[in-house]
């Protein structure tokens, strides 16, 4: 069975966050190799989650990087397409969370402000891939500091 290129995976993302995405699968262990690897469960001390970020025509990914060292550290990611300028948008925040972080989470990160975001990076989808690499690698190697 084939589809058109336009259906395939769409799952209601914008495609510049499902960019993102597909270089995070694949840069995922340059990523956790700031933390400890566990030879005999063979897989790292952290892992990150991903769940659907949806606000109205804001669509995109949370990205959620834990630790088992650290089970009440968690650092969230959101990369969408922002509403008004199309731009490509991250907002970070820490808060630990059993599910995909919640809208709300994302609007207390973000206060009153809808323009208030971490990093806007225009149209550069490969900078934000990344940044976001150099930024879970950052807030993984300040876990096992502490």
């Amino acid at each position: 069975m084939t589809t058109s290129i336009e259906q395939y995976m769409n799952d209601g993302a914008c495609w510049q966050a499902q960019m993102v995405l597909a270089y995070l699968r694949g840069h995922n262990e340059f990523i956790l190799d700031a933390s400890d690897y566990d030879t005999k469960a063979r897989r790292y001390d952290a892992w990150i989650h991903v769940g659907r970020y949806e606000n109205c025509r804001e669509q995109g990914y949370v990205f959620s990087l834990r630790s088992w060292k650290h089970p009440d550290r968690q650092g969230n990611w959101v990369v969408y397409e922002h509403r008004n300028a199309d731009d490509v948008c991250v907002v970070f925040f820490n808060k630990h969370t059993i599910n995909t972080s919640a809208l709300n989470d994302v609007v207390e990160a973000m206060g009153d402000d809808k323009y208030n975001v971490t990093k806007n990076f225009k149209h550069d989808i490969m900078a934000c891939c990344k940044w976001l690499e150099q930024e879970m690698t950052d807030w993984l190697l300040d876990c096992y500091a502490d």
